[in-house]
């Protein structure tokens, strides 16, 4: 048995994936660890047939002085991802809102054996998109952090785009199953489509509680129907949908678009069940 796998939150302290190696911030940056927490290790294990011992540790290098700013995870994920059997090159989108200002640090990727390519964009308030990162050919054994030389700024009101491509057909030699239809799931022949990215908020001390975006969009519609409506044109089609099943639920009066006001209702629904 071995760990393959990542978190599954918008959020953790630390992270290893095959091909990550030492993490160490320079020292006006940190990540927080208060006094008196747990620590809690999320592990996915594949079976290999022969009994085994876990030996998994963590090392930890404290800051001789207060840090400026303290480093914070998000991740980009879409809501629903479904992989048919045989396709060469299915493309997943998601989208994450940003909040507040913020300064990006750097991505990582995550996707298993079908994952193919990924990419990060910047969509500023205007509309406008730039491309932060692209990985043109995703290694699920090699799944790198890459970190940027400078931050990027990410203003307030913006959107960060995670697309990922994956490839489920037989021309995949890495494919454990090109007849399968694939959901997302934390075992190595599931997938997942997770654009992990650190951050820091500028003029926010390092230890201050700061707005999720992830768990902003879980509570509230109107982020929600923001972070769909990519045209902005007041309404959300289902082309602008990631999630087809949720579309025909949000669309109560079947019209073929969903509004601010159905998917409030929907969202507030799903809250309360």
């Amino acid at each position: 048995m071995r760990s393959r796998g990542a978190l599954l939150c918008d959020d953790f302290f630390a992270v290893y994936v095959p091909g990550n190696n030492v993490l160490q911030y320079p020292p006006e940056l940190a990540k927080q660890l208060p006094a008196g927490s747990t620590l809690q290790f999320q592990i996915h294990y594949t079976p290999r047939g022969t009994e085994t011992k876990d030996q998994t540790r963590l090392g930890l290098i404290y800051a001789k002085e207060s840090p400026r700013h303290e480093v914070r995870v998000a991740a980009i994920a879409p809501p629903v991802l479904r992989i048919p059997a045989g396709a060469a090159n299915h493309e997943i989108q998601a989208i994450l809102p940003v909040p507040f200002s913020a300064r990006l640090l750097s991505f990582m990727p995550h996707m298993h054996l079908r994952g193919k390519a990924y990419k990060y964009e910047l969509e500023d308030p205007k509309g406008i998109r730039t491309t932060l990162l692209e990985v043109p050919r995703y290694d699920f054994n090699w799944q790198i952090q890459y970190r940027l030389a400078e931050p990027i700024e990410a203003p307030s009101g913006s959107r960060l785009h995670g697309t990922a491509w994956f490839d489920n057909s037989s021309e995949n030699p890495a494919n454990p199953d090109p007849s399968s239809n694939v959901k997302w799931g934390i075992q190595t022949d599931d997938e997942m489509a997770l654009g992990y990215l650190e951050y820091y908020v500028p003029g926010v001390p390092a230890g201050a509680k700061v707005p999720s975006a992830a768990s902003s969009m879980r509570r509230d519609g109107n982020l929600l129907f923001d972070s769909l409506d990519r045209n902005r044109d007041g309404v959300v089609t289902l082309d602008e949908s990631p999630a087809p099943e949720m579309f025909r639920v949000a669309d109560a009066d079947g019209d073929g678009k969903v509004t601010r006001e159905e998917l409030r209702e929907l969202t507030r629904r799903r809250r309360n069940r």
